[in-house]
């Protein structure tokens, strides 16, 4: 039996077995880059995608597009977020967002980032970069290569794919212009010529392919892959000292005869592994023999763990997940004793957050966490998993590890899962189901990602439930999908509903709509001419307060023109105040009445914050005996007026109202 000491001992061993012996190159510190000098050009256009066919008569939504700056200070702040990792859809949807133009921008600002999550936002970049614009990837690569983190996702090999799919011509003038600057395009040339190989022998392809040799000569490299011997050389026994020697000459001969030797002897085949310089080389040799030193000590793997594991490093992430699945298959029960080691717990927990994975294997140990967003999270996933493989597995575990407040949306997740499937056979799981939270849940899930699909059979479904609560958890799933697909048959639905709740969810899927593909006052009219019987202020004065930021002046004739909203019209007031008091001044002053007597206050309060004297000039003006009432009552209720401005304050409450 291995053990940390041991293992340690073995080490040093090793390395005099192995002293002189080096692999790879030492990585030296980055140099500074100048900016300034040799500006990379904009990147090329992005080749066209396909458009997507739309549904004929519906207005396509506007597709939000982020300038650079707009983009590093959202992938900053996903970056900042303590739950970064596992909360990753942020950090997509700001790249996906960001032109191909600015690519180069937040490139060069992530890499003056400190964040421990940095190489995420990188590697989401890159994965981008060369689909969207392969020829900029490729100048910036060159450009910023001694300085610029290496990514996983840069591939020479795609990226000249995706180049010569392109324009052909363009890609040999491109690559003719790196070199003429000194660019070292070994690995550009070698993917060219693997490539035009493959195409049809037209005169075009057979100039790069010569392009190619041409340039691999200039540099004194093979292009073209020699074949196999007939016969392989007869390799040594699978001993320390054979691998290391065979190791200097052919890394893949010495991981054949490695694997040998893990089959045979793990423990020290874990000890060879530890002790290789170069982190690429180790990185391999480990992953043959962490699963197997797994199985055969799975209580004891704890070490190797703490060994292996580093934040954010991609290769420990993976070479634990291997250690971790594999020897909990071997020994359940390791997950609690390693879950309950003070020594483990915290770096279990830090694995777990970290992991992109979510295996089955991993549910004993997250049922020994402490509660949190993404614990839960991971074991839905997890159970929906092993629902794929065995469904009632998947439920025994929630009946034995999960509250009765923890089972409803993992179980209902397990239902919708099954209807991809066996539709049929997840509806009858959702009639077996009694009346609670995880029916409520299944038939909102169900009907959504029915919705998607089918429509018309979600909808039809939905008006076939008998209780009054499970229809109502149908429609409103579906309200947002079906006003978008047919606005005129929701709103009339919308009418004739009387649930509260549901009624209300549907008033805000169409005001969205309308507010979306007509205007703003299409939008707000809606309530007003809207037959409902309940209570739909709360809808009616935010639709109302959103069209006044935008239109004061529209607002406030339209609280005029209709009684649902004259309540509303001090909101218009306000807001118009703030972004033209002189324009508003003027409306009010001509118009009297209650509106005005109502805008008074907030002209008052915008005037005492940005020019005072206005106030002198309004009290000359007001005629009116219940407006200049509202300009008093205003002023001497002004705290900012009287404390920064007493002269005024003391000016205007002085002159005697008439």
């Amino acid at each position: 039996m291995v053990n940390r000491s041991k293992l340690k001992t073995g080490l040093f061993a090793l390395l005099a077995i192995a002293s002189g012996y080096a692999i790879g190159v030492s990585i030296k510190p980055l140099p500074e880059t100048d900016n300034k000098k040799d500006k990379v050009p904009e990147p090329s256009a992005p080749l066209a995608a396909p458009s997507t066919p739309k549904a004929p008569n519906t207005p396509a939504p506007h597709d939000e597009s982020l300038s650079a700056a707009q983009c590093i200070e959202r992938i900053r702040q996903w970056m900042e977020s303590s739950d970064a990792l596992p909360q990753q859809f942020p950090l997509y949807d700001a790249i996906a967002k960001t032109p191909p133009a600015a690519f180069r921008e937040v490139a060069l600002a992530l890499s003056d980032s400190k964040s421990e999550t940095i190489g995420e936002a990188r590697e989401v970049l890159i994965l981008r970069w060369r689909m969207d614009d392969p020829e900029g990837l490729l100048r910036f690569h060159h450009h910023f290569k001694e300085s610029y983190p290496r990514s996983s996702y840069y591939s020479a090999d795609v990226i000249i794919q995706k180049l010569v799919q392109s324009d052909l011509r363009h890609t040999l003038d491109l690559l003719a212009e790196l070199e003429a600057k000194g660019e070292n395009l070994a690995a550009e040339f070698r993917a060219l010529y693997h490539i035009a190989s493959k195409l049809p022998h037209s005169q075009a392809n057979l100039e790069a392919i010569a392009f190619a040799e041409a340039g691999a000569n200039r540099l004194g490299i093979e292009i073209v892959a020699k074949p196999p011997p007939h016969t392989q050389p007869e390799q040594p026994a699978p001993s320390v000292s054979n691998i290391l020697t065979l190791l200097e000459k052919d890394t893949n001969s010495a991981l054949h005869l490695f694997n040998k030797l893990v089959k045979s002897d793990p423990d020290t085949a874990l000890e060879l592994a530890l002790s290789i310089e170069n982190s690429d080389t180790k990185e391999r040799f480990l992953g043959r023999v962490v699963s197997d030193y797994g199985e055969a000590h799975p209580h004891e793997s704890i070490w190797l763990l703490r060994e292996l594991y580093t934040v954010n490093d991609r290769n420990s992430i993976s070479q634990i997940e291997i250690l971790l699945s594999k020897a909990l298959a071997a020994d359940p029960s390791a997950a609690t004793t390693w879950a309950k080691d003070p020594g483990s717990k915290e770096l279990i927990t830090r694995f777990l957050q970290t992991s992109h994975s979510a295996r089955p294997e991993f549910l004993p140990l997250l049922s020994q966490l402490e509660d949190s967003h993404w614990k839960r999270d991971k074991i839905a996933r997890a159970l929906q998993s092993l629902g794929q493989r065995d469904y009632q597995a998947s439920q025994d575990w929630i009946a034995a590890n999960l509250t009765a407040e923890e089972a409803p949306i993992p179980q209902a997740g397990l239902i919708i899962q099954h209807f991809e499937h066996a539709p049929q056979k997840a509806l009858a799981l959702i009639d077996k189901l009694p009346p609670g939270p995880t029916r409520q849940i299944a038939i909102g899930q169900l009907s959504r990602h029915w919705g998607q699909r089918d429509l018309d059979a979600a909808l039809d479904w939905a008006k076939k439930q008998s209780a009054p609560q499970d229809q109502a958890n149908a429609f409103q799933s579906l309200a947002q999908l079906w006003v978008n697909d047919n606005p005129q048959a929701a709103q009339d639905f919308a009418q004739q509903n009387r649930d509260p709740q549901t009624a209300e969810i549907f008033d805000r899927a169409i005001y969205q709509h309308l507010q979306q593909f007509a205007s703003s006052k299409t939008a707000l009219l809606y309530f007003a001419n809207s037959s409902q019987e309940f209570d739909r202020n709360r809808l009616a004065r935010q639709a109302f307060a959103n069209y006044a930021a935008t239109d004061p002046l529209g607002a406030i004739e339209l609280s005029l023109e209709n009684p649902a909203f004259e309540g509303a019209a001090h909101l218009a007031a306000n807001r118009w105040a703030q972004s033209d008091p002189d324009a508003a001044t003027r409306y009010l002053l001509k118009l009297g009445g209650k509106v005005a007597e109502i805008g008074i206050p907030a002209i008052v309060h915008s005037y005492a914050e940005i020019e005072p004297q206005r106030l002198i000039e309004l009290d000359q003006q007001i005629t009116d005996p219940e407006m200049r009432k509202a300009f008093y009552h205003s002023v001497r209720s002004s705290q900012i007026l009287k404390q920064y401005n007493p002269a005024i304050y003391q000016q205007i409450i002085d002159d005697p109202a008439p």
